[in-house]
């Protein structure tokens, strides 16, 4: 194998091939880059066998080839050369590395030993936009779970549902949703990881494209995200996704419109106590007033009032301020809608103006 590439490109290939390089196994391949060059350009890929990446980066391709090298140690060299050319060349299992006055050699390992990328069946493809994924996925991902030994809860499901797409996620103690008006695909739903939809949406940006294409596998658990440059491919998570449905309320006895800026403000003054007392925060809402307070005994108690509109009695819940403030900071407008059904009842959270979105927090039994 040997290429000629900018070094500028290079680097932001394997900054994103680094995020899905697998730091935790057994197999030493999966800690490696595939670099290939073929038909005028240098592919950077890796995987960690749930989640994999390829980047295509424009080069010079003087000799077909590939080979596998240490993804740590390659992303560093790239980073640590000038904005120059960089010449790359592999014999065997060696790959040389020039670029100005430095050069590098790094021991590989055959490519034939990485994991071959699945097959897809480009002929059955689905748009995504881009504008709909920035406006769904920051809302979405903040319910999902971070436990490995829930995987469903770590994903995030998508199925088709009355006409309308369906995006939710939930961890356990809160649940976001969005309803789209438009169909995109997933008739009988998938449940995708949240770190391959983040990453998607990371190089769709980078790219500047306004739309890509998603595809399945031709066994069908894996799909792609398919771009003018890059393509990343995620294996399905399997399994029956809780019935979310059941936990949002029909029905409210108290809804309340408060501003985001003042129950923000408030919010993020009681998160100060509320870290020496399990984050936990009170919200109150009676007479048109709002109040969110946190008492910790060995530090003080803070309290902030704000005038809100209230419909029905109101009362109090409590609520872990970090829920709230994950809410708040991808909140998607100036209104906050609160829907509640006493201290026990899951809190509904809910934009003034747009619908299309649902966010739900469970509340925390307090001992008086």
């Amino acid at each position: 194998m040997q290429a000629v590439v900018l070094q500028e490109n290079l680097k932001v290939a394997v900054s994103f091939a680094t995020k899905i390089v697998s730091t935790k196994t057994q197999l030493p391949i999966l800690s490696n880059f595939l670099l290939e060059a073929k038909d005028g350009r240098l592919k950077i890929s890796a995987t960690n066998l749930e989640t994999s990446i390829d980047y295509w980066v424009g080069a010079k391709v003087e000799k077909l080839g590939k080979i596998t090298v240490p993804a740590r140690v390659f992303s560093e060299l790239i980073a640590s050369f000038p904005p120059d050319k960089v010449e790359i060349s592999a014999e065997g299992a060696l790959l040389k590395l020039v670029c100005g006055k430095s050069q590098a050699t790094l021991s590989g390992i055959d490519a034939s030993e990485f994991p071959l990328s699945p097959e897809i069946e480009n002929s059955k493809t689905h748009i995504l936009e881009k504008k709909v994924l920035e406006t769904t996925l920051p809302f979405i991902i903040i319910a999902a779970s971070n436990d490995e030994s829930k995987p469903l809860l770590t994903g995030i499901r998508i199925v088709k549902k009355d006409g309308s797409t369906v995006v939710v996620a939930t961890d356990g103690y809160r649940l976001s949703l969005r309803k789209l008006d438009m169909d995109i695909g997933f008739d009988e739903g998938v449940v995708l990881s949240v770190k391959a939809l983040s990453e998607t949406l990371r190089l769709l940006s980078e790219e500047k494209a306004e739309e890509m294409k998603a595809a399945f596998s031709k066994d069908k658990n894996q799909l792609a995200f398919i771009m003018k440059n890059s393509q990343i491919t995620t294996r399905l998570i399997e399994g029956e996704y809780p019935p979310y449905e059941r936990i949002i309320p029909a029905s409210f006895l108290s809804r309340a419109i408060l501003p985001k800026a003042d129950l923000n403000q408030a919010v993020k003054m009681a998160s100060i106590y509320a870290r020496e007392s399990s984050y936990i925060i009170k919200l109150s809402l009676k007479n048109n007033v709002a109040t969110v307070t946190a008492n910790t005994p060995q530090i003080g108690e803070n309290k902030t009032e704000f005038e809100i509109e209230l419909q029905g009695d109101g009362g109090e819940v409590a609520f872990n301020s970090r829920f709230l403030q994950d809410l708040l900071n991808v909140f998607p407008e100036e209104d906050v809608v609160f829907e509640m059904n006493g201290p026990l009842a899951p809190g509904v959270f809910k934009p003034l103006k747009d619908q299309s979105y649902l966010h739900i927090i469970m509340p925390v039994r307090i001992q008086e």
